[in-house]
């Protein structure tokens, strides 16, 4: 039977229901469901490229519409865990999240303030190959074992050889339409360096420039753990796709991997902080050889 949606009273049509109020009062409904789904971290996301892709027509491609979309600082209807799928030149299949939203807005020196942004996380860490590889597909954090900078370079993690794979490999591997969306990104990074000889704590800090970086204890846990307070975490804000301890655990394979963050760990000259199979905080030598690499970078 046909469902009435109109009547004429006194040859005057009048409408029994509104179909653009309906479709509100469902999206809101909708939106309602999500929200309590991330609420109590349970929502899986969505792929940006299908939710929005009337919107992504009018652009070359789906990362031009989220930097356009960055840039002008409209971020509704977009949520923590939401997606899009990245194949790397070598053809590894990557599925970056949207990890935080605005967390380094304003953010920097007086002389390089960044706009907004938002802030990309692999849900898998990535297969090393070639000179930097170990054991296979791993990467030491550095080939020497030590988390101290030098005269040129007094931070540690510019230096490492964790860092080098991540400009000088990892960002080339990235697909044009992606690198060329990447914010580059200011940050406040730990200083540990003296001529009388290594240091087992920071020395200082001074802001730098990255495009692709690990991430640090703030970013990760919210607090320190293993890494020092004050110089190592100057310019950290906590990112939310990391609610709880399972949101730690990341998978190479199917398999639960250790990771590295970018931060040496505190008291001792030697090691630097990752993030273990099972999602809990550690350290180790710079040069394990059974870790592997987060790479993460800002679209703005």
């Amino acid at each position: 039977m046909a469902e009435a949606s109109s009547l004429y009273v006194n040859g005057q049509k009048l409408l029994m229901k509104d179909g653009e109020a309906r479709a509100k009062g469902e999206a809101a409904l909708e939106m309602a469901a999500l929200l309590r789904s991330q609420s109590i971290d349970q929502f899986g996301g969505r792929s940006l490229a299908v939710q929005f892709a009337n919107e992504i027509l009018n652009f070359d491609d789906e990362w031009a519409w989220l930097q356009d979309r960055v840039k002008e600082g409209k971020f509704d209807g977009l949520m923590i865990g939401d997606y899009l799928d990245v194949t790397l030149t070598s053809g590894f299949q990557m599925r970056y999240r949207i990890g935080a939203i605005d967390p380094y807005y304003r953010v920097g020196d007086s002389a390089n303030v960044m706009g907004h942004n938002i802030a990309m996380v692999p849900d898998e860490t990535v297969p090393v190959t070639g000179s930097f590889a170990t054991n296979g597909d791993h990467i030491m954090w550095n080939t020497t074992n030590t988390n101290q900078g030098t005269a040129a370079e007094k931070s540690p993690y510019l230096v490492s050889n964790l860092h080098k794979w991540e400009e000088d490999v990892f960002k080339a591997l990235l697909p044009k339409i992606v690198r060329d969306r990447i914010l580059p990104r200011r940050v406040l990074l730990e200083e540990r360096y003296s001529a009388a000889g290594a240091q087992a704590n920071p020395t200082g800090w001074a802001w730098k420039t990255v495009n692709i970086w690990s991430l640090s204890e703030i970013e990760v846990y919210g607090h320190p753990l293993w890494a020092t307070n004050g110089y190592a975490m100057g310019s950290d804000s906590h990112f939310p796709l990391f609610a709880q301890w399972k949101d730690r655990i990341r998978d190479a394979t199917g398999t639960r991997v250790n990771w590295w963050l970018r931060v040496p760990s505190a008291s001792s000259s030697t090691p630097a902080c990752n993030v273990a199979e099972g999602g809990y905080g550690n350290a180790n030598a710079a040069t394990n050889t059974w870790i592997r690499p987060l790479p993460c970078f800002l679209i703005g």
